[in-house]
């Protein structure tokens, strides 16, 4: 079993069969790190000369299943640990599994959504005994790390089963967002990464919950020496101001 190794950051501190051109990154990401990962792979290139980086986003649990199958993956950003041990497992992974980052779990209502905001989920227990409660939104707890945080976090509050009629299941941690959206929607248990970007910060109400999410990354064997450049470059104090940017923790411990 692969060791995990945490970054401690201080001050400083769609699938495709083609082979790439030696140098360019090919990486795998958990959909809640659609808005950071785009700033990271863009200040990445600008600092290591133009490193082409494609970037394949989706849930943990699939992007997994896709590997174990053969997908052409250099680098593998999960939404926690588990799956990254899987393919450890399967004897695919080269050096060891890091812990950069932490996300967190986010409450999330669209404009218009009479859903009440709080840490307990009292104003969704409320809208669900009053009748009020037309849908609510997660990701999928098979495969979605958000999923399954969300799902214990309802079942912590005795809200699993009422939930259950009015309940919307995504695909992934973005997808879960997308829902929370549309009209018919009243909230969503969502990243919290997600839910401020600007684009859905302006369409809602967000409040930060305190389930925390491992952002976690490991390389694949047949990834080019760029791999490791781009996982060490996660401790660069310009990589740690994006993830802060985008609502991430930097400082993680075990």
């Amino acid at each position: 079993m692969k060791r995990f190794h945490h970054l401690i950051f201080l001050l400083c501190g769609l699938l495709t069969q083609t082979v790439a051109l030696a140098g360019d990154l090919r990486i795998a990401a958990a959909s809640n790190l659609r808005f950071v990962m785009a700033d990271l792979v863009e200040d990445f290139s600008q600092r290591n000369g133009g490193v082409v980086t494609t970037v394949s986003y989706g849930a943990s649990g699939n992007i997994t299943n896709q590997i174990r199958h053969g997908a052409p993956y250099d680098i593998f950003f999960a939404a926690d640990t588990e799956h990254l041990v899987q393919v450890d497992e399967m004897q695919l992974i080269r050096g060891d599994i890091v812990v950069y980052a932490d996300n967190y779990v986010a409450l999330f209502a669209r404009l218009g959504s009479s859903l009440t905001l709080d840490v307990a989920l009292e104003g969704l227990a409320n809208l669900i005994e009053n009748g009020q409660l037309n849908k609510f939104a997660i990701a999928n707890p098979k495969h979605a790390p958000f999923g399954q945080h969300a799902m214990a976090m309802l079942k912590e509050r005795a809200l699993w089963e009422a939930v259950q009629p009015h309940l919307l299941t995504a695909e992934n941690a973005s997808q879960a967002l997308q829902f929370a959206l549309t009209g018919q929607v009243d909230g969503a248990l969502v990243a919290y990464s997600l839910a401020i970007h600007p684009k859905i910060a302006s369409q809602g109400r967000v409040l930060k919950l305190s389930a925390r999410v491992s952002q976690a990354v490991a390389i694949l064997k047949r990834a080019p020496q760029h791999a490791e450049d781009f996982v060490d470059y996660l401790g660069s104090s310009s990589a740690i101001q994006i993830l802060e940017a985008h609502g991430f923790s930097t400082s993680v411990s075990q």
